[in-house]
């Protein structure tokens, strides 16, 4: 297997088994949202974690990025390289309404999203994506299911699992999910061996995160050369 490749399954494994970062370990954000007739205080902001996978691409290390949700206010913001980001359209219109925030009780910078200065201005798709999984932890009510959520059944926790081998872009097609044959289907250009250790790899990142399988439910890895044959076959 492509060492790069190995690597990037391995990281993306590695985001969805790790722990969100305490929040003792963040300096006190607090944005200041101007209202009609005042301004809000924006201070309970928490920390969620920005696996590597949603910034693929990028260039940028998600350990290197502090995302940060309230639940008091809608608006999403993003710390990259010492700068605020202004996430979605809740933060952006309050940005351009005048803004400001403080970080670890010093003034710190807010831009848009897009603007050339911020990191992440050329991914707008990774940033919708980072948005969505702040909102998931800060406003769990309306969210949809996702890497990072506990499926309730066999077939979402299915679909979660090839969001990881898609994500990780090491399968030469996408990923499938077939009920009829209560199986997690994808196609790698590797080696036998290689095949076991990724169904091995992907089997424990599914039970650490308490993805729900009913009995039956296997991970078939096929080869572009072994036709209707898996070259790895494991149990959910």
């Amino acid at each position: 297997m492509d060492t790069k490749m190995s690597l990037s399954l391995v990281g993306v494994l590695i985001c969805l088994t790790a722990n969100s970062v305490s929040s003792q370990e963040l300096p006190e954000v607090t944005a200041y949202v101007p209202i009609d007739g005042g301004t809000n205080k924006v201070s309970d902001f928490e920390r969620v974690a920005a696996p590597q996978f949603l910034l693929a691409q990028t260039g940028v290390d998600g350990r290197e990025v502090e995302l940060l949700c309230s639940r008091l206010w809608s608006g999403v913001i993003a710390r990259v390289d010492g700068v605020l980001g202004a996430m979605n359209s809740e933060a952006s219109a309050a940005l351009k309404r005048g803004m400001t925030a403080d970080y670890g009780g010093q003034p710190a910078a807010v831009v848009a999203a897009d603007d050339p200065y911020f990191r992440l201005a050329k991914y707008p798709t990774n940033v919708s994506r980072l948005v969505e999984r702040a909102n998931k932890q800060c406003h769990p009510e309306g969210s949809v299911v996702s890497l990072d959520s506990a499926p309730q059944g066999s077939v979402e926790s299915a679909y979660a699992v090839c969001g990881v081998v898609d994500a990780a872009k090491i399968a030469s097609s996408p990923c499938e999910v077939s009920g009829w044959d209560s199986a997690v289907k994808m196609t790698i250009d590797v080696r036998a061996g290689e095949a076991r250790q990724i169904c091995d790899e992907l089997t424990t990142a599914a039970q650490q995160r308490k993805w729900i399988f009913g009995r039956g439910w296997t991970i078939q890895i096929f080869s572009p050369y072994s036709g209707d044959k898996p070259i790895a076959y494991c149990t959910l």
